[in-house]
């Protein structure tokens, strides 16, 4: 922007803009979707003669066949969704932070080889998830 000051000297400024906030932009291409996926429902029902709920399903059904179809056919999609649901799917029931802490605690309080000799049937029974309960490893 261009400003003109005292005694005919010029001078040119540049102002940086505050970037939006996230939401305000997602929230604003949110609602032109919705508008623009209703007005697209709504044109589809004239033109076919449905009623709007049975074009809502029908574009719905349509939508979801083909995104089934390009994640099967993406393998970007696939390892984007992999990456995405990997931690929810595949989390291990074992805490072995926890079962190192039992460990040293119970070995601090074991004086001796006998104590220690008894600890180990069942840390590894915790270890390996044994069904076997710890008194039939003593």
């Amino acid at each position: 922007m261009p400003l003109v000051l005292i005694r005919r000297r010029v001078a040119e400024a540049t102002v940086t803009a505050q970037l939006r906030p996230f939401y305000e932009t997602l929230s604003f291409a949110l609602g032109i979707g919705v508008l623009t996926v209703s007005i697209g429902l709504v044109q589809i029902s004239r033109l076919t003669g449905w009623t709007l709920a049975h074009t809502a399903w029908i574009s719905i059904l349509g939508g979801t066949l083909l995104g089934l179809l390009a994640l099967a056919i993406s393998s970007r999609l696939q390892l984007t969704l992999r990456r995405l649901l990997e931690p929810y799917l595949y989390t291990s029931r074992f805490d072995p932070q926890a079962v190192w802490i039992r460990l040293s605690h119970e070995l601090d309080a074991s004086s001796t080889w006998a104590d220690v000799c008894r600890l180990i049937p069942a840390r590894a029974a915790d270890i390996t998830a044994s069904s076997r309960s710890r008194s039939s490893w003593r």
